[in-house]
């Protein structure tokens, strides 16, 4: 019974914990966001000088995605109808995301084309493996922005010659499917020869691999 108490107590302060981190990484940055308080410094000058260099050369895919005017059931409608599949997880995440108040206004708005960028994590900067939250606060210091989480599905149903055993993680406020769960965001995968939408964890205690790809929105 012990040792359950402890486990119990531990478990919830690990949660408590990577919601902090979470919340206090993700509310920082996106506040410098909107208060255009980023300052630059030679070391993110340089980054976004090599960024610069890879979309001029074409090494930097970047994918045009309408989003908006579209339910749920008609995203899942045409994911599936494409010939790709979808995840149980990323079901859920689906499910949480069209409860949200961004999600129920896109989807009585007109289409909205976003320009967004495909960038590994070394691209961003690091040069080993790399919490998610890092990552995300990374970008958005150098000017790019968080996804609206149906960027995951837009991009599934536009990225149809994605190369195989390429997974495409979206940069998105996470999403939790249950109580205690992970904290999670869209992957878009390419595996075994099949097109799949599916899930990328941002727990507070996984790095990202350097390879690991990660799609945020232009700005304009």
């Amino acid at each position: 019974p012990n040792k359950l108490a402890k486990k119990s107590i531990f478990e919830r302060f690990k949660k408590s914990e990577e919601r902090t981190i979470i919340d206090t990484a993700m509310q920082s940055a996106l506040e410098a966001v909107k208060q255009k308080k980023i300052l630059p410094t030679p070391e993110l000058q340089e980054i976004w000088d090599n960024i610069e260099a890879k979309i001029e050369n074409g090494d930097a895919k970047i994918h045009e995605i309408g989003i908006g005017g579209r339910s749920k059931d008609q995203l899942i409608h045409e994911i599936k109808n494409l010939g790709n599949e979808i995840s149980k997880d990323a079901l859920l995440m689906m499910e949480v995301m069209a409860q949200g108040e961004d999600f129920k206004a896109s989807e009585k708005n007109q289409n909205q084309v976003l320009k967004i960028i495909e960038l590994s994590v070394e691209d961003l900067g690091f040069s080993e493996k790399a919490f998610a939250a890092k990552v995300f606060e990374r970008a958005v210091e150098l000017g790019l922005q968080l996804c609206p989480a149906e960027i995951g599905p837009e991009l599934r149903i536009k990225y149809q010659n994605q190369k195989e055993g390429e997974d495409v993680y979206v940069g998105m406020m996470p999403i939790r499917i249950g109580y205690g769960q992970d904290a999670l965001v869209f992957s878009v995968d390419r595996r075994h020869q099949k097109s799949l939408l599916s899930i990328g964890y941002f727990s507070f205690d996984f790095r990202w691999h350097m390879n690991h790809r990660v799609v945020f929105v232009m700005p304009n």
